[in-house]
């Protein structure tokens, strides 16, 4: 699924039409793998080097309200460099996104120094807007640029990040607003004044160069109201509707022959349930009985 704004209608009171403002509504995407619900590590949408990982796992759990499961990315090496994209089937003006937040974890036993690097979030943008040539530039935030610094990151907890308002970010080229790649830091707010037609054109999870030693997590990544969930998949269904719709295929790590023998397996697991249940109850019959 990619990602999708949910705008709001025009509606009629007392025969004057009247224009409500687009409202975003949170839905919740569940991400079972690095190639599903439109993100992806392949290029040209991301750039990934040397021996970096990136996987859904249950190292770290995951912050409150996201499952067990988070993206861990591991960048062994100075030169390793790890991304996650999720390309935008159609641009979104930066100036309309409102929510835009993420989740991080940074493992106690990371070498990387200094320690309070953790992944960070970018947007790829056409500052000038799609309709005049040129504007490429990518906008990055970091957690260790925000209010408080590299004090205010944690080791072996979660953290939640916000990005919008006065949110400081960087551009990896110069624009409006911005004098300088890399060393300018202004707020995306400033950004967004100065450059109205700039549109997002991609979101992308990132762990760069010079990480050595760096293990963290993502999780919990809210773009404009479309929330990801990165979650491991479930061992195997647990309710024949789960089966339907194709999901005995991609759904589970147990591999399923064909619908038939997902809904037989659900049943099968049913009805061991109920025997096992029915045995505790005579067992805890016969004892109240001595």
């Amino acid at each position: 699924m990619k990602m999708k704004t949910i705008l709001g209608s025009v509606v009629a009171t007392l025969g004057v039409a009247l224009s409500v403002p687009a409202i975003a509504f949170a839905a919740t995407t569940v991400v079972n793998s690095t190639e599903d619900a439109g993100w992806t590590r392949q290029a040209p949408a991301a750039d990934n080097r040397g021996t970096a990982t990136m996987e859904i796992s249950n190292s770290f759990g995951a912050p409150s309200g996201f499952g067990s499961s988070s993206l861990v990315i591991k960048t062994l090496t100075g030169a390793d460099k790890a991304q996650l994209a999720n390309p935008l089937e159609t641009s979104v003006l930066l100036s309309s996104i409102d929510q835009l937040s993420y989740n991080t974890f940074r493992d106690g036993k990371s070498t990387s120094n200094p320690k309070s690097q953790l992944p960070a979030l970018n947007l790829v943008i056409d500052f000038n807007g799609e309709a005049t040539e040129g504007g490429f530039a990518t906008l990055v935030y970091e957690p260790v640029y925000q209010k408080g610094g590299a004090a205010s990151i944690k080791e072996n907890q979660w953290q939640s990040w916000d990005g919008t308002g006065d949110a400081i970010w960087w551009s990896t080229r110069p624009m409006p607003g911005v004098a300088t790649r890399d060393t300018t830091y202004v707020s995306l707010d400033s950004i967004i004044a100065n450059n109205r037609q700039a549109v997002v054109q991609n979101v992308i999870i990132n762990q760069g160069t010079g990480n050595a030693g760096l293990t963290a997590a993502v999780d919990g990544l809210n773009f404009n109201g479309n929330v990801f969930n990165f979650e491991l998949k479930p061992e195997r269904a647990t309710d024949k509707e789960d089966c339907k719709k194709e999901g005995w295929k991609t759904n589970f790590i147990t591999t399923y022959k064909n619908q038939g023998d997902c809904v037989s397996s659900v049943t099968s697991q049913m009805n061991k349930s109920d025997t096992n249940k029915t045995v505790l109850f005579k067992i805890k019959e016969a004892l109240s009985l001595e």
